[in-house]
Formats: structure tokens, C-alpha cells, sequence
């Protein structure tokens, strides 16, 4: 077992970097250093425990921490995390801050191209660089039925990943959705992403007939649809007999190509982010919809200070697996502009924001390409966001950010 010393010599040694003396507290890691980054494999320390050092930290401008306790006016420049690997009597709380991921990027559309065919679309999207191609799941303003456009999509493509943004639990039988879902997993080879939510649109339920439950009620079902769902995807015989569903011995096939389809989900207040936060892969963050549409509010619950509290609430429902989840962003507002002010000053009164809140919000995007690279860059240091979705009617000109920063 290296010594304190010895290992602080060989990290700084590695890195050309000054640590203090303090690396080790028994109830948090601190490392103050002044580098981009640590990964030392195979190096521990034992302070009671099994520290391991061979993953990625959190460096701020400074400091590794926890990514709520740094000092005041830290700027993180990369994210990672650390953790415990307790020794025998020893049961310390592993410690996460966020890992940094790879950028990807996905065009969301639910309408057909007049300027092309649909594979011709999905062909591009791909060759563009775009990791994923996703519909909504509504009736009264998106034209195509995500689950056939999804299809197609996977058909004309090689890479393209694909999922709806998302369905809405209550349009079908969780137990169809899973066969369908299954199958198109099975058939594109692995490419699909599992986007589920609990259902906000009062017009689709009002032009379909449908009963518009308490956002309460609409949430329990989805929770109980989601135990379903991956009951059928485990291939296994079950029964469930729910508030919401009931199936009796039942075997669901096809078993999907993926061990487990990544489960997205979405949404803008505390209880569906921290369902999100314990039970899915992605978690989408967006702007509270309660009302079943969109109003000013939603703005209003998209600025800088809503932004920081959805966070929270989301990892603290996490705890532990805060480190596993991949945050994602739709952004409904890009724009390529040389005067990214001009713009914020002429949108915002419409919206009862100010122009520099409008600029914070990160369901706008606007400025040139090397600004959009800035501001995408500094979400994932400050947030751990490194999944950004875009419409179709501005994926062309938002590609050379894709360019620039997929996979990176």
C-alpha cells in the first residue's frame, strides 16, 4: 500500500502539479491541485478505507470536491467522480460528483420534409454527426405516428440511434409499448432509446376523448407503466395486478438486441425529475409544463435559478447513481447570429424575461458557432449536460457545433 506521500509524489510528478497535504478526509475527498485532470490507474491509498484514484475527478479552478462543496467562485473545468471502496468495518458513503461524458447530440421532429424523403433525412441527420433521431408522441400539432417514423428511420440508417421524445404513458398499453419497442430494438440492431413520460397535453386528451387526470394520478401510472415495461423486456413470465394494470403470466418477446434499452425521462417539476433521477438511464430537463400547455410560465421555469434547483432535486433523488445518469437538454430556441444580444432583446419581452435571462436559459441557444461551443462547454463543467437535442428546422446550421464537439 503506497504511503500519503509517495502517492501525492507520484500524482504530481504525473501531472506537474502542487497538491496540498491534505488529500484525504474520512468523510469526503478533497484534492486541491492546479491541472485539467487525474486519472492515475491502480493507485490507492488506505485512510481507514480503500480510496481508488483511478477515474475521473471533479477540477475546478483549484480544487477537486464535491461538486456541492466547493469554495465560493470555483469554476469547474472538468467533472468526474471518486469514491469509497470501504474496507471490512469500515462503511463510509461513497461520494459522487458528476462524470464527465461525451458530447451527443439529436434532431427531434414529427413531420414530414418536403424537401426530401424521410430516409434521405435520417441519412443525413446521421452523416451530420447526430447521435439520435427522435419524434413526440402528440395528435393535434405533430404529423407523423412516432413509432413508424422511428422505424423507418432505423431502417435507413446504420448508426442513428432512435427514440420518441417521449411517449406518452397513457396513449398505450405499457405491455404494447414494450413488444414494440422490443422489436424495433431487435430489428436496428440495439439503436433504441426508451423515452417515456407521463402525459401534459390537455389538448391531445381533450381531442381523443381521453380523461385528463391529476398530474398526481398521470405520474403514478407512469411509475406503474415503467414497472411493467421492464418486466416485459426482461423476457421472463410475470404477473402484476396494479392500481393501473393488471397481467397475468405473461412472457413477453422478442427479448431487445440491448441488454437494457436506455430509459429517458423527462420533465420539469421535483417529483418527475426525481423519479427520473431513481429509475432512468437520461434524464431530460425541461421546463415545468403543469398547466397542459405552454405559457409564459414555462419560460419563467426555465431561467438560471429554476435551472440549479432542478439539479439539485435530481441528485439528491440520485444519490449514488447520480454518477451513472446522462443529463439531456432540448433546445427549442437556436439561432447562428453575429449579434446573439440583437436577438435575446427583440425575443424576450414576449416571453416577461430580460434579455440576459433569456440568454441563461438553456432551452435558448444563439450566437455564433464558437459562442454555442462555449456555452454547451460550460453547461457540462458547471452541470455534467452533455446531451443536447435540437429541431429540424435548425439542425443544418447548428451541425458545425456537432462538428465540433461530438464524441469529445
Amino acid at each position: 500500500m503506497r504511503s500519503r506521500a509517495g502517492l501525492i509524489e507520484k500524482v504530481a510528478k504525473r501531472l506537474g502539479s502542487t497538491f496540498s497535504d491534505e488529500l484525504v478526509r474520512p468523510d469526503r475527498l478533497w484534492i486541491h491541485l492546479c491541472a485539467e485532470r487525474l486519472r492515475i490507474p491502480d493507485c490507492s491509498i488506505d485512510p481507514g478505507g480503500t480510496l481508488s484514484l483511478g477515474f475521473w475527478v471533479k477540477v475546478c479552478g483549484g480544487h477537486v470536491a464535491d461538486y456541492r462543496r466547493c469554495p465560493e467562485g470555483c469554476q469547474p473545468i472538468r467533472t468526474g467522480w471518486v469514491g469509497w471502496a470501504p474496507h471490512a468495518g469500515y462503511r463510509e458513503r461513497m461520494t459522487h460528483t458528476p462524470f464527465t461524458r461525451p458530447f451527443r447530440f439529436g434532431v427531434q421532429t414529427g413531420t414530414a420534409r418536403p424537401d426530401q424523403s424521410w430516409g434521405d433525412f435520417a441519412r443525413e441527420v446521421e452523416a451530420l454527426g447526430y447521435s439520435t433521431l427522435t419524434c413526440p408522441d402528440h395528435f393535434v400539432d405533430t404529423e407523423l405516428a412516432p413509432v413508424v417514423a422511428l422505424t423507418a428511420a432505423a431502417e435507413a440508417t446504420t448508426r442513428l440511434r432512435v427514440g420518441a421524445l417521449v411517449f406518452d404513458n397513457d396513449y398505450k398499453h405499457p405491455a404494447i409499448l414494450a413488444k414494440e419497442m422490443a422489436t424495433l430494438d431487435l430489428l436496428s440492431s440495439g439503436r433504441v432509446e426508451l423515452g417515456l413520460g407521463a402525459g401534459w397535453m390537455r389538448a391531445d386528451y381533450d381531442a381523443l376523448g381521453l380523461q385528463y387526470d391529476s398530474a398526481g394520478v398521470r405520474i403514478d401510472r407512469m411509475v406503474e407503466g415503467l414497472d411493467v415495461m421492464e418486466r416485459c423486456l426482461a423476457g421472463e413470465a410475470f404477473s402484476h395486478n396494479g392500481e393501473h394494470y393488471t397481467i397475468a403470466d405473461y412472457t413477453a418477446t422478442p427479448k431487445p438486441a440491448q441488454a437494457r434499452i436506455p430509459v429517458n425521462i423527462g420533465g420539469g417539476g421535483k417529483r418527475v425529475l426525481s423519479i427520473a433521477a431513481q429509475r432512468a438511464d437520461i434524464v431530460g430537463i425541461n421546463p415545468n409544463l403543469r398547466k397542459g400547455e405552454v405559457t409564459p410560465d414555462a419560460a419563467q421555469d426555465s431561467l438560471e435559478h429554476m435551472w440549479q434547483q432542478k439539479l439539485d432535486w435530481i441528485r439528491d433523488a440520485a444519490g449514488e447513481r447520480f454518477n451513472d445518469l446522462e443529463l439531456q437538454i432540448r433546445s427549442f430556441m437556436v439561432s447562428v447570429t453575429d449579434d446573439r444580444m440583437g436577438l435575446a432583446e427583440m425575443m424576450a419581452p414576449a416571453f416577461g424575461v430580460t434579455p440576459e435571462e433569456a440568454l441563461a436559459s438553456h432551452a435558448v441557444l444563439a450566437g455564433t458557432i464558437d459562442e454555442i461551443v462555449d456555452e454547451i462547454v460550460e453547461s457540462r463543467k458547471r452541470y455534467g449536460v452533455s446531451y443536447w437535442l435540437v429541431g429540424e428546422d435548425t439542425f443544418r446550421e447548428f451541425a458545425p457545433v456537432v462538428a465540433r464537439l461530438a464524441g469529445s
